[in-house]
This record gives C-alpha cells, sequence and structure tokens, in this order.
C-alpha cells in the first residue's frame, strides 16, 4: 500500500508538474506575439529553454521513480505469489491443503463436465489417528502424517507408472501381478 501511495504521489506531483508547464508555455506564446525588440525575445526563448529543461528533469525523475516502483510491484507479486502458494499447502506434509483441495476439485468438477470426461476421486484416512496421536504424541504424529504421505505420493507414483508400462489406459493396484512385474522389472 505504501508502494501504490508513493506512485499516486508521484502521479499527482507529474499532473501538476505537466499543468504548470502548460502554464509557462501559454504565458511564453503571449509574451511572444506581444514582444516587438530583440532583447525581448531573447528573455522569452530563455525562459523557454529553462521551463523544457525543468520538465525534462522533472520527466526523468518520474520516469526513474516508475522503474523503481515497477520493480518493486513485480517484487510484491513474486512474494504474494510466493504466500499464497503456501497458503495452499500443509508445511508440514507439504501436501495441498483443505482449502486448495475444495478451489481444485471445484474446478475439476467443472473441467470434467465440460468435457464430458469422468472424474475420478480416491481419498484415504489414517484410522485411528487421534489416538496413535494422543497415545504418542504429536511429534511422532507429525511424523506418521509425513510418511504417510510421502509413502499417498510414491505408492500412487509406482502404480501409474506399472500401469504405463503394461499398456496405459488400465488401473493397477500395488496387488495385481502386473505391479510386482513392473516393480521386479524396476529392480532388475
Amino acid at each position: 500500500m505504501d508502494e501504490i501511495n508513493q506512485v499516486m504521489a508521484m502521479m499527482d506531483a507529474a499532473v501538476g508538474s505537466a499543468s504548470s508547464y502548460t502554464e509557462s508555455l501559454t504565458t511564453i506564446s503571449d509574451k511572444l506575439g506581444n514582444s516587438k525588440d530583440r532583447e525581448g525575445l531573447r528573455a522569452i526563448v530563455e525562459s523557454l529553454v529553462a521551463t523544457a529543461n525543468e520538465m525534462k528533469q522533472n520527466n526523468h525523475a518520474l520516469e526513474q521513480r516508475l522503474n523503481a516502483s515497477k520493480e518493486e510491484i513485480n517484487q510484491l507479486q513474486e512474494n504474494l505469489e510466493v504466500v499464497r502458494n503456501e497458503s495452499l499447502t500443509d508445511p508440514l506434509t507439504s501436501l495441498s491443503n483443505r482449502k486448495h483441495f475444495d478451489e481444485r476439485l471445484a474446478q475439476s468438477i467443472v473441467d470434467s463436465a465440460e468435457r464430458s470426461k469422468p472424474l475420478s476421486l480416491v481419498m484415504t484416512d489414517i484410522d485411528h489417528f487421534k489416538n496413535f496421536n494422543d497415545t504418542w504424541g504429536h511429534l511422532t504424529g507429525e511424523q506418521v502424517l509425513r510418511l504417510v504421505a510421502m509413502s499417498m505420493i510414491a505408492r500412487a507414483d509406482a502404480c501409474l507408472y506399472a500401469a504405463k508400462r503394461n499398456g496405459r489406459n488400465r488401473l493397477i493396484c500395488e496387488t495385481d501381478p502386473e505391479f510386482a512385474n513392473a516393480a521386479e522389472a524396476k529392480v532388475a
């Protein structure tokens, strides 16, 4: 907000400077029409050059400030994107949080309907996790959550690649023979 206020103040100053420049040019133009001698013309030209130089300096300062503001705004946008991503990710498991899940689910439903494609949703739950957490403590519980998250991803990836290696467009579970064959091939 501070950066925006500074830019707005700078723009107000630029408008005032432009108005002042216009008034100076009008005054000089009037004097030029009324001037009859060489000295009068010389004074008018000198005044015009001084006014133009002042405007040039003001424009240069404005340009520098606008460039600095542009850089600051770009940095703020990058920081905002980082904060946005952090707000959508659980810091413990590095998985999307409920808010992000809800947003992505809603968008996926819309996309699925627009493309007339089926949509699947798989959810898991850790049975009796509260009891485990209460018994073994929050630090151990957090480690279990991390482990489960690393394994809701590693195991799904392994099944995904087994399905691809076995002809795509199929569902493969860890208990399927194709999965065991793919795992053995990967080790060999």
